[in-house]
C-alpha cells in the first residue's frame, strides 16, 4: 500500500472513530411524554404551590406555615407537626418501592382514586405517614404527615386525592 493509500485509510478509520466516540451526532432526545424539563429556576418550585397553605392545613388538622424549598416542599407545624411534599421527576414507583425497602419503611399498595400508590410508614415515627403515587406528568409525587394528632395516613392520602386531581 502505498503513503498515499495509508495516509486515507488512517483518516478514514479516525473518521469513523470519532463518529462512534461523541463527534457524530448527539442521542435522540427522548420522547416529550418521558421527559420533563424543570430547568427554569424561577418555576422550579411550582409544585410547592399545588395547594395552598390554608387546604394543607385544613386537612391535616393544625397550622401550617411554609419553610425550606428545594427538593422538597416542606411545611412546619403551627405548634408540633409537619408536612413535605415532593415531585422526584425521574423516578418510578418501583424505585420507590425499593427505597422505602431499603429505609426499612412499613408499606402497603393501596388505590388513591384511579392511581396504584404506595401508603408507608417509618416504625420510628409512630405518628407519622406518607403516600407515593405516579404523577400524571412524569415520575412520582409523595405526601409525608407527622401530626400531633389525628391520621397521618389518611391526611397524606387525601393530600394526594387534591394534588393529583389538580395536577392531572
Amino acid at each position: 500500500m502505498t503513503a498515499r493509500g495509508r495516509g486515507l485509510r488512517g483518516l478514514a478509520v479516525a473518521a469513523l472513530g470519532f463518529g462512534l466516540i461523541g463527534c457524530g451526532p448527539a442521542d435522540p432526545a427522548p420522547a416529550p411524554s418521558s421527559r420533563v424539563v424543570s430547568d427554569d429556576f424561577a418555576r422550579s418550585t411550582r409544585e410547592c404551590d399545588l395547594l395552598s397553605d390554608r387546604e394543607i392545613g385544613a386537612i391535616v388538622g393544625f397550622g401550617v406555615r411554609r419553610g425550606f424549598h428545594g427538593a422538597i416542599c416542606r411545611w412546619e407545624g403551627v405548634g408540633d407537626g409537619s408536612v413535605t411534599f415532593n415531585w422526584f421527576e425521574w423516578q418510578t414507583m418501583a424505585g420507590e418501592q425499593t427505597v422505602l425497602k431499603r429505609l426499612g419503611y412499613e408499606t402497603e399498595n393501596v388505590k388513591i382514586g384511579s392511581y396504584s400508590a404506595i401508603l408507608h410508614r417509618d416504625p420510628q415515627l409512630p405518628g407519622a405517614c406518607g403516600v407515593t403515587a405516579k404523577s400524571p406528568a412524569a415520575g412520582t409525587y409523595s405526601w409525608f404527615v407527622h401530626g400531633p394528632g389525628g391520621d397521618s395516613c389518611e391526611a397524606a392520602k387525601r393530600l394526594m386525592v387534591l394534588v393529583l386531581k389538580n395536577s392531572a
